[in-house]
């Protein structure tokens, strides 16, 4: 049970760390675009 906990944790701090990268990624190809 407690390793469950551990998975679950480490996977939704990964998520929102992908989800970051993702949208710093937009923002910055949004910004590009906009430039060209």
């Amino acid at each position: 049970m407690r390793w469950l906990v551990k998975c679950l944790t480490i996977s939704s701090i990964f998520d929102r760390c992908r989800l970051r990268s993702l949208e710093r990624r937009a923002t910055l190809t949004r910004r590009s675009s906009t430039r060209a």
